[in-house]
């Protein structure tokens, strides 16, 4: 079995209540804050789990996997906007 036949029968087995696209809030020159999604991390949430789709490599391969929780650990332009910048880094649903 592929890894994409394991993520169908995932998909085909769950629930899913929400996807996550995560962003920063830019509130630099703009008369309202605006929402600028990155969606370099994608989360699926499911009735148990959550699948996370993360752009990897030259942003030109797709890394999936089954997870406990929604993080964005360990994607250096998020950790960037926390630690460079005043944005707030948040998900749109």
């Amino acid at each position: 079995m592929t890894a994409w036949h394991r993520i169908e029968d995932v998909l085909r087995q769950r629930h899913v209540p929400d996807v996550l696209v995560p962003g920063f809030v830019d509130r630099d020159e703009v008369p309202v804050p605006v929402f600028r999604p990155q969606p370099l991390v994608v989360h699926v949430v499911l009735d148990a789990g959550v699948l996370r789709l993360e752009s990897v490599g030259q942003y030109d391969q797709l890394a999936v996997r089954l997870v406990e929780s929604v993080s964005l650990g360990g994607v250096e332009f998020f950790e960037t906007v926390e630690e460079e910048t005043d944005d707030e880094v948040a998900h749109a649903s």
